[in-house]
């Protein structure tokens, strides 16, 4: 409720019903005066924030220390105290790539390492043999150098051959043409029983793209699939949900009455809030690790993430009322179906990853 003044006419501002309170009894708007202050603005922002972390922090808090208590509360009608679960999916998820994009960024540095060929291939396998003092050291040079694919003597070979050693292959047969208009001309020109079908046509006109487009470079082709990848991760994540929901409502059927698809979906939602929460935890520890070089706190990673899979299992427990023994044969079972749905909806975001690039 507002602190602004009544107004005194009892016709409401949005909808024109005559009001019978202060809030119009259709459309639920407050019937005060228009006009706000300055000072009016300025408290009712920090009341809205003070607002919204109250409703937080209470929700934070049920949520970690009581599994699968949110959703019972939520269902059960007891829901002013919390924040909304749709609303906090989206804040939580927001926050987490926030912070997983502003900490864990892909170094472009090493996208594009030269590749050594040619007489420069040949000058530092000579020099790196002469610098060689015993036979070990020459077995190390040799063994580094195959890595490379450099072989001493080696003399200048082309540019064209260089990137057809090195192509990015899909499908085998897209290393035999240099553009797509290449393909598509050779393609007319068959018989139509001799042709590519549709699908193989896709995939080797993308395959000729990517090797136009990168000209053999895969470490920036590397570097751009992972992260275009992980820019469209929110909505694999948020593909899942449903499916999840639809596995859990198999696994359930026989409460069908007791829970509805909308309620597994729910309790999904608050156990993803939780996993980003978590995972923040975890990805702050790495971090923290990483540039500190305290060693030590690797040791609080591992029970952070045993504590993700005990909660899953005790809020499973706790929101559908099962006994230890169905409880533990339906979290195993689930989370096999889980992994199962994510393997899949990992290739196919990926495919789709390929054709943004």
């Amino acid at each position: 409720m507002s602190h602004l003044p009544e107004r005194k006419e009892r016709n409401c501002l949005n909808c024109g019903t005559i009001v019978q309170g202060r809030y119009c009894q259709v459309c639920g708007q407050e019937n005060t005066e228009p006009k706000e202050s300055f000072w009016h603005m300025i408290t009712h922002f920090l009341s809205d924030i003070t607002h919204f972390d109250g409703k937080f922090f209470s929700t934070i808090k049920v949520l970690f220390r009581k599994p699968g208590q949110l959703t019972k509360e939520y269902l059960a009608g007891r829901r002013v105290a919390y924040l909304h679960p749709v609303r906090m999916y989206v804040f939580t998820s927001a926050f987490f790539f926030l912070i997983f994009f502003t900490f864990f960024k892909l170094d472009n540095s090493d996208a594009s390492v030269p590749t050594i060929n040619g007489k420069i291939a040949k000058d530092f396998a000579d020099e790196a043999y002469k610098n060689a003092k015993t036979r070990e050291d020459s077995i190390i040079i040799a063994t580094s150098l195959g890595f490379l694919s450099i072989k001493p003597g080696d003399t200048a070979v082309n540019s064209k051959e260089d990137n057809n050693d090195i192509r990015i292959q899909i499908d085998d047969n897209a290393k035999n043409y240099e553009s797509v208009r290449e393909y598509d001309s050779v393609q007319k020109a068959l018989p139509p029983s001799e042709r590519h079908n549709l699908f193989r046509r896709i995939l080797i006109r993308k395959n000729i793209e990517l090797n136009v487009k990168y000209k053999g470079r895969e470490d920036q082709l590397s570097h751009d699939l992972i992260e275009k990848f992980l820019h469209i991760l929110p909505y694999l994540l948020f593909v899942s949900l449903p499916l999840y929901a639809l596995f859990l409502k198999l696994l359930y059927v026989r409460r069908r009455k007791q829970f509805y698809y909308v309620d597994h979906g729910l309790f999904l939602i608050h156990l993803y809030i939780f996993t980003f929460l978590l995972l923040l935890i975890f990805f702050i520890l790495l971090k923290l690790k990483d540039n500190t070089g305290w060693g030590w706190i690797g040791y609080f990673q591992l029970p952070v993430a045993l504590y993700g899979v005990i909660y899953t299992l005790l809020s499973m427990k706790n929101f559908y009322r099962q006994g230890w023994g169905k409880t533990i044969f339906k979290f195993i079972l689930f989370n096999l179906l889980c992994l199962i749905c994510l393997v899949l909806l990992f290739v196919i975001f990926m495919v789709l990853t390929v054709y943004q690039v």
